[in-house]
């Protein structure tokens, strides 16, 4: 049996664009943004790896000393959590893993948060709405 790559949909590409395109002031102001896309779109993501801005090289120099507890972290890789009901049983051979991620990083001017890498495509429909 073959397995298919799914095909991404017309408006992923638009919704990476889009997501590329964000700028985000503080933690906060990215969690409330993310919290709200993802109920829209009902996707689950979850940290898989992140860096504390305060353990940054540059984590000491202006501005990005005041902002270390508004911006929180300097780097932080989302991945899909690809929630699959429990009554559902366990493919074989095991699926390999979603491929969306998100990555965020800190601006080049170290004063904001921005999208820098995205993959929407999932490999697998939306989670259900409980």
């Amino acid at each position: 049996m073959e397995l298919l790559e799914p095909q991404p949909s017309p408006a992923a590409g638009k919704e990476e664009q889009e997501l590329l395109e964000r700028a985000f002031f503080s933690w906060a102001e990215f969690s409330r943004f993310f919290d709200k896309w993802c109920q829209q779109r009902l996707v689950v993501f979850s940290v898989k790896s992140s860096t504390h801005v305060a353990r940054s090289p540059w984590a000491s120099a202006p501005p990005l000393y005041r902002l270390i507890h508004v911006l929180k972290y300097s780097y932080v890789l989302l991945v899909c959590k690809d929630m699959r009901a429990a009554n559902q049983p366990a493919a074989w051979p095991p699926q390999p893993s979603c491929p969306a991620f998100i990555t965020l990083k800190l601006s080049p001017l170290r004063d904001r948060l921005v999208v820098s890498e995205c993959q929407l495509t999932h490999s697998h429909p939306a989670c259900t709405r409980e």
